[in-house]
């Protein structure tokens, strides 16, 4: 006679069955829904890669925009550093021309006052102007001279200031 099973065994063993079923039928499920997880990651993909491949030659064409304005901009700076390159040289040409002419006007405002400047050495003009410039009247006029400068350069300078604030 074959062995017959409790009722509360057999239940649980039915119960048992009931959830292996329902497992199984889980795990086709879960593996249903990876596959259409995939799938939906694969066209996401195709999706991507398409709006990627429709995006690639805009994003050559500014490429190669940004590369132009580059060159363009690199131009423009090798045209700006030459620029200042020849208006240094222009300043200081224009400064040692300025220096030229006060030198020379100068020298000959002093040798208009000279005797016979012609037949001086330069020695003897360096050392006649170093001792009149030591007489003690000539250096407190070239001192109040040098004042009078200073303080018409300061009001100057106010003035621009005053100018620049309005």
């Amino acid at each position: 006679m074959p062995y017959k099973i409790p009722a509360h065994i057999q239940a649980m063993l039915d119960e048992l069955r009931a959830l292996r079923a329902e497992l199984e039928e889980n795990e086709a499920e879960v593996l249903r829904l990876e596959d259409r997880q995939n799938e939906i990651r694969r066209q996401q993909n195709v999706i991507n890669g398409q709006i990627a491949a429709a995006e690639i030659p805009a994003l050559y064409a500014e490429k190669a925009a940004n590369e132009e304005e580059i060159a363009e901009l690199q131009e423009r700076k090798r045209y700006y550093e030459i620029q200042l390159k020849i208006c240094e040289k222009e300043k200081k040409e224009y400064e040692r021309k300025q220096r030229s002419r006060r030198i020379f006007t100068r020298g000959g405002m002093l040798e208009s006052f000279l005797r016979e400047p012609l037949l001086m050495t330069d020695e003897q003009v360096h050392d006649f102007l170093l001792a009149v410039f030591r007489m003690p009247e000539v250096d407190s006029l070239l001192r109040k001279l040098l004042d009078d400068a200073r303080t018409i350069a300061q009001e100057e300078s106010e003035k621009d200031a005053e100018n620049e604030e309005n």
